[in-house]
């Protein structure tokens, strides 16, 4: 699949990022064009997901196809990355504050990719 992309904002903490899904290949070509690092542990192994930090601070969240499962597990580890870095651990207290992060990232992924395709694992 060719890769498809979306820069997607996130108004609540300036987290924005690359939503990228398709071709791993495509991919590459897409981050040297954006002059991003290729993570070596993106090189060498198959993935079907990944949420990374490019060379120059950038986020971006890849999944290979179509796959809510997949999806749902990566913006996990973006929530949580992003979060983290602004200092707010996952206690009673905040996890409303992660509820709601993830919500909002999920939905803006969600609304790029084409639903009928989807499938779960």
């Amino acid at each position: 699949m060719k890769l498809k992309k979306k820069w997607i904002k996130e108004p609540m903490y300036g987290g924005n990022f690359w939503f990228c899904i398709g071709n791993k290949n495509d991919l590459f070509k897409f981050m040297k064009k954006k002059k991003f690092d290729i993570p070596d542990r993106l090189k060498e192994v198959y993935v079907d997901g990944v949420c990374l930090e490019a060379s120059n601070g950038c986020r971006i969240l890849y999944i290979n196809e179509e796959n809510l499962s997949v999806l749902v597990h990566e913006l996990m580890h973006l929530t949580q990355d992003r979060l983290m870095l602004l200092g707010i651990s996952m206690t009673e207290e905040t996890k409303e504050v992660y509820a709601y992060y993830y919500e909002y990232i999920f939905e803006e992924c969600y609304k790029f990719l084409a639903l009928k395709n989807l499938r779960r694992k």
